[in-house]
């Protein structure tokens, strides 16, 4: 009867959790819409549809060949390319995307959230309390609109349980699944809650040789991306430290950081709000002060309080350029200081579950999460971010109507400057004009090449032909590019710019492959990302030019012999040619990449020996 009875109950709250999430998401699951930013259309969007161009297309996702006129697509962890959930999602729609992300992730988050909690503080209805602080906070729905982020933010509370539940090689998957969820600066930042962690561990020198040893798991399982991350690191413009104009963009201000803690961000009272909203805003609920007044004043054991000061040292690491930690070059590796507040969404909820837990009626802490939760619902409720309909994305921009997929087209200095600076036309109004213009990089989900686009990695080489370009938009540059269609803003008879796309024909655009100096005849044979195989003639010494970006990696083989291959206007792959008919083939595939498999195959290798080793010894031992 007893066993009925919790069954019972378990099935119950399960029941009760599946409609609080519902109706916390209920634009997603009930009126079909997206939370949607800059971020969503011009990187989420495209890195999606291309990769999932690729899984349909059954292709070794190596070669965007739309950004930039081409760059590494595996390369960059923000595609979320080689994460195993991103495949399920290929399946289906944009949509039916958000409502799995979204689902899986917030019981990723909130699951591992209660384990933990429940480890640490042996409080089943503290620990719950935690669970839905963990799932259901403002961070989680700031981030909804960046799925990388929500997807290596949740991946938090997993790879602390497993730390500290001394899970050595879960620790290690865990690890690797978090980069491969796409967001890199959470992963630094993991290692540092990791690191805040090892006190609570009780071993600190077992805990910490555990740690590395993980640590060596996620680096041998990441290594097919790491490696070929690390070399588009070092192609690109950015570098391994940022400026600091860069490192402290949206830092928060003390008085900022105490009114978030306090005040949730809803539109419709507060329509302003400093820096942008999917990266600053969080807000835990009055919870959070309600647990920490209960540690200081009843609890103060030393978990508690360890607990309540590593929150606080996280809050301040937001404050970016008044913090004097920033003065270590290690804190100027990425951008945006609020990319801290992951580490409060890690141990606010275990703030909570020490405060909470001093309460010693179960009732009144059943009371105490009944509360919790119906604040974090009401938070829900008032509109946070812009939600739009699926087809915000998926219906082709006028601009590009009409015009064939597979070409490039080119946003002038004007809109791009214009754009950034915003025309504040109203509610949504610049989104839509992000839309209209297919804003770098949001033409690329269409299938068109870009010069310039929105792309933190961008390489050396593609901002300094960028710039040529923008220096002389008269010159042939843009003809070599395979730019047919120039993309600007409208301007009236004062100059004043306005809201307006206009678009450009370029009936000198050279095809995407091309002779230089012309003359020959190229019959192509395959076509497709990171690759060309095809048959040239030419009468007189030329190069095979094709409208991609080179970069390390790419390969050549004319006649099918190996060889180097040029560079064309320092941008372009070439195959230099001598007089006669040449079967040519121009493939990218980089040794990072090839290195990097070959260690992920291996460390996979090892890690089932190793469980098979295990498993085989308990057999033997019963």
């Amino acid at each position: 009867m007893e066993w009925n009875r919790t069954s019972r109950n378990t099935a119950l709250l399960l029941l009760g959790l599946a409609v609080y999430f519902l109706f916390f998401w209920k634009k997603i699951f009930f009126f079909n819409l997206i939370p949607s930013d800059g971020n969503t259309l011009l990187m989420s969007y495209p890195d999606w549809s291309i990769g999932r161009h690729f899984f349909r297309s059954a292709l070794l996702p190596l070669w965007d060949p739309f950004r930039n006129l081409g760059e590494p697509f595996l390369a960059d962890p923000q595609t979320s390319v080689l994460y195993p959930p991103t495949w399920l999602t290929y399946l289906g729609d944009w949509s039916a995307y958000f409502k799995f992300w979204t689902a899986a992730h917030t019981l990723l988050a909130g699951g591992f959230a209660y384990l933990l909690a429940k480890k640490l503080f042996s409080d089943r209805e503290a620990a719950f309390t935690a669970g839905l602080l963990a799932a259901f906070n403002g961070m989680m729905i700031a981030r909804s609109s960046i799925p990388c982020h929500l997807a290596a933010l949740s991946w938090l509370p997993a790879i602390a349980y497993f730390f500290i539940s001394g899970r050595t090689v879960l620790l290690g998957l865990s690890l690797a699944a978090q980069w491969f969820a796409g967001y890199p600066p959470f992963s630094l930042i993991t290692f540092a809650a990791l690191a805040l962690l090892l006190p609570l561990t009780g071993r600190i020198s077992e805990s910490a040789l555990r740690l590395l040893k993980a640590y060596l798991i996620f680096l041998g399982l990441a290594a097919v991306q790491l490696l070929p991350f690390l070399e588009m690191l070092r192609e690109s413009a950015r570098g391994l430290l940022v400026n600091s104009a860069s490192a402290f963009v949206y830092s928060l201000a003390p008085a900022e950081l105490l009114r978030k803690i306090f005040v949730p961000l809803w539109y419709a009272f507060f329509p302003q709000s400093d820096g942008d909203p999917a990266m600053v805003n969080f807000y835990f609920g009055l919870a959070l002060p309600a647990a920490a007044l209960l540690i200081l004043l009843r609890k103060r054991d030393k978990y508690g309080l360890y607990v309540l000061a590593a929150l606080a040292f996280a809050f301040t690491l937001c404050l970016g350029r008044i913090n004097p930690l920033y003065a270590i070059p290690l804190f100027q590796v990425f951008r945006y200081p609020s990319n801290w507040l992951a580490l409060t969404a890690l141990f606010a909820p275990l703030a909570v579950a020490a405060g909470f837990s001093s309460v010693k009626s179960p009732a009144w802490k059943r009371v105490l999460a009944a509360a919790v939760a119906l604040e974090l619902l009401a938070n829900a409720q008032l509109r946070h971010k812009l939600w739009v309909e699926p087809v915000y994305f998926s219906d082709i921009p006028a601009v590009l109507q009409g015009y064939p997929a597979g070409n490039a087209i080119y946003h002038t200095p004007l809109l791009r400057a214009s754009m950034d600076k915003g025309f504040e036309i109203g509610a949504g109004g610049d989104a839509l004009l992000l839309r209209e213009t297919a804003y770098p990089s949001y033409g690329t989900a269409f299938g068109y090449g870009e010069l310039g686009s929105y792309q933190v990695l961008s390489s050396k080489r593609a901002r300094a032909y960028a710039a040529r370009v923008a220096a002389a938009p008269g010159s042939s540059l843009l003809d070599y590019a395979s730019i047919g269609e120039v993309i600007t803003l409208k301007t009236d008879q004062s100059g004043k710019v306005l809201p307006e796309p206009v678009v450009i024909r370029n009936p000198h655009a050279k095809p995407s492959c091309f002779l230089e100096p012309p003359g020959g005849k190229i019959e192509i044979v395959k076509k497709g990302p990171g690759r060309f195989k095809g048959a040239v003639e030419v009468s007189s010494p030329a190069s095979l030019v094709l409208s991609q970006a080179w970069y390390p990696g790419w390969r050549l083989k004319v006649d099918g012999e190996r060889t180097t291959p040029g560079i064309f206007e320092d941008y372009f792959i070439s195959a230099p040619l001598q007089p006669g008919r040449h079967a040519v083939e121009l493939y990218y595939m980089p040794f990072s990449f090839l290195a990097g498999l070959a260690i992920s195959l291996i460390t996979m290798l090892m890690l089932l020996l190793w469980k098979a080793g295990v498993l085989w010894k308990k057999v033997n031992f019963r």
